[in-house]
């Protein structure tokens, strides 16, 4: 009877180590196998596995409805950091060896990260019972009662330049004032603590950031362990407990977009209008000589449009003097634009000495005007699109594009950072993304959520 019992111990533990890693997977072991491996393995380096599983599903989220995967991995992460605290004079032996009872437990706690890795991955729709499961799991664990984290908030975010700190808070049981928490070295003094929840105010600085990834920032929480046995606390070890933490930050780029059109007919020509200028002109600047001739420059200054088909607007030519002499001591004149044409215009300037004293004689100033540049009809065929514009979406920021007159048809498709792309008609609205179309101006707004609620929860 023993000896059955022992051999149903022995192949449990085997379904413990396939379900943790592909070097030890046993499909169909013999009782060889089992045997050997139960021997080899002990139950932390099982527990190891676990985590380095858990750590690792943050980036295998495909972010539909991530904020309820993000919740169910951290009671999960939680769940094997108490596991540890509870049995940690139990696991430093070989599998073969761990008591029954904690043996039984760790295989429970593999196959629910196991199912959570499935979840996560294949987008099954049990990630709220498995969170609960996990937490049931903990509560049956000894030694883990007084003094434990149960949540942290957030562990999602997003960059936000514009805010220089950020609220960061804990959920548990056992807390005082000599929580505290580390990051990259640094270490950040609670603003608040109670017996269930300590408050941070963290430098918003300290998050990881990248324009196109995911990152994670790893924290430290060390706070006072009431779970200590009447040896330690005599002895003064353990005194603290820490726990691991990581808040993930999504990129700052949200994504891309891009933008293509339809038409039933010519559109009207497009006109594209820009300022050129100010341009500065000016004479020469010499003295008359006295007693014998005054100095005098007169000249035109040839002025011409932007290559490539860009007309002078002529009406809209401006002259401003920036400086001349005093009258009593030379003359000074902007003597008008001529020979004005689409293409190009000059202008005259004059300038000179009076009574031939040696005064210095000059004008400058500057020139302005319009252009216009009208762009090609926009066709497509009446079956097909033509793209019209493409670009980069931020959080918060939106993006407004101006469609021609005679458009029939938008085809817009938002790609968020994750690969996940979203095709929107106009006025079309998604948890993260909003387009709206403007018809009287014809104008198209694709506004990426501040916060986007299936990301982050809020």
């Amino acid at each position: 009877m023993n000896s059955i019992k022992k051999q149903m111990t022995l192949l449990a533990n085997a379904v413990t180590i396939t379900l943790l890693s592909n070097s030890l997977l046993l499909s169909d072991p013999a009782h060889a196998q089992v045997k050997e491996a139960a021997g080899a393995v002990t139950g932390f380096f099982l527990l190891g596995q676990l985590e380095a599983i858990a750590n690792n599903l943050p980036n295998k989220i495909s972010y539909e409805g991530s904020s309820v995967a993000f919740q169910t991995i951290q009671q999960v992460r939680l769940a094997i950091e108490d596991f540890k605290r509870a049995y940690a004079s139990s696991l430093n032996v070989t599998i073969d060896k761990l008591d029954p009872v904690i043996s039984k437990k760790l295989n429970e706690l593999s196959k629910i990260v196991k199912d959570v890795d499935a979840a996560v991955t294949d987008k099954f729709d049990r990630l709220d019972s498995l969170g609960d499961q996990a937490a049931g799991l903990v509560a049956t664990l000894p030694g883990v009662t007084h003094s434990r984290v149960t949540k942290y908030d957030p562990m999602l975010t997003y960059p936000n330049e514009a805010k220089k700190t950020f609220p960061f808070s804990v959920t548990g049981t056992g807390f005082n004032s000599r929580a505290e928490l580390s990051v990259n070295g640094i270490t950040y003094k609670p603003v608040s603590v109670t017996d269930t929840k300590i408050f941070f105010d963290l430098p918003s600085n300290i998050l990881t950031t990248s324009l196109t990834e995911k990152k994670a920032t790893q924290l430290n929480l060390k706070y006072e362990n009431k779970d200590r046995s009447i040896v330690d606390t005599l002895t003064w070890q353990n005194e603290f407990a820490t726990t691991p933490l990581a808040i993930y930050t999504l990129p700052k780029q949200f994504g891309t977009f891009t933008c293509a059109i339809r038409t039933t007919s010519p559109a009207p020509p497009l006109a594209q209008t820009t300022e050129r200028g100010p341009f500065e002109v000016a004479t020469s600047q010499q003295q008359g000589v006295f007693d014998t001739t005054p100095f005098i420059d007169e000249r035109n200054f040839t002025v011409n449009a932007t290559p490539g088909g860009w007309k002078i607007d002529v009406n809209s030519l401006r002259w401003n003097t920036d400086s001349a002499p005093k009258p009593d001591l030379a003359e000074s004149a902007f003597r008008g634009f001529e020979n004005v044409s689409e293409t190009s215009f000059q202008v005259h300037l004059f300038c000179r000495t009076k009574y031939c004293l040696k005064g210095h004689a000059w004008l400058k100033g500057t020139v302005s005007f319009r252009e216009t540049l009208e762009q090609p009809n926009i066709i497509a065929p009446a079956e097909g699109y033509t793209t019209m514009s493409t670009g980069p979406l931020y959080w918060g920021k939106p993006v407004v594009l101006t469609v021609p007159a005679n458009t029939h048809a938008i085809l817009l498709t938002v790609k968020r950072f994750d690969g996940i792309e979203h095709p929107f008609t106009p006025d079309g609205d998604a948890l993260s993304t909003k387009v709206v179309y403007k018809d009287p101006e014809k104008t198209l707004v694709i506004a990426p959520n501040v916060v986007a609620k299936e990301f982050l929860g809020n």
